[in-house]
């Protein structure tokens, strides 16, 4: 029974990494530096005209910078109706997905507009149908 416990604690503490751990990654676009986009299916959440879901940005054969992040998931929201996109979180990973930096801008209220034939516009294509 202990280690039932145990094991349900372990599962607990990681559910924080579920973009990570079990996430249903469905793939989006490719960026022009060659950074693949995706989104979880499983984390989209509808409110009105508001969705909010997780996404990630693969950069592992891309070609970018050495301080540019390999693995970036991102909790983002998008307004449908307007047209506009915010970040709420970024958790930065490293090759084998781990995390290795983490930047919460849940108190920052900054909404960006989405322009066309950009990730951003395929990602609310997909999200907001």
């Amino acid at each position: 029974m202990r280690s039932i416990w145990r094991a349900l604690a372990i599962v607990g503490m990681f559910g924080a990494s579920a973009p990570a751990m079990a996430a249903d990654w469905s793939y989006i676009t490719s960026s022009d530096s060659g950074s693949d986009h995706y989104y979880d299916k499983a984390s989209v959440k509808r409110i009105g005209a508001m969705v909010q879901f997780w996404s990630r940005e693969d950069a592992t054969k891309a070609d970018v910078g050495d301080d540019y992040p390999l693995v970036s998931d991102a909790l983002e929201e998008i307004d449908c109706a307007a047209g506009r996109l915010r970040v709420i979180q970024i958790i930065d990973r490293d090759e084998m997905f781990q995390e290795v930096e983490r930047y919460d801008f849940t108190a920052e209220i900054m909404w960006n507009a989405i322009g066309p034939s950009t990730v951003a516009s395929n990602k609310r294509a997909i999200v907001c149908k």
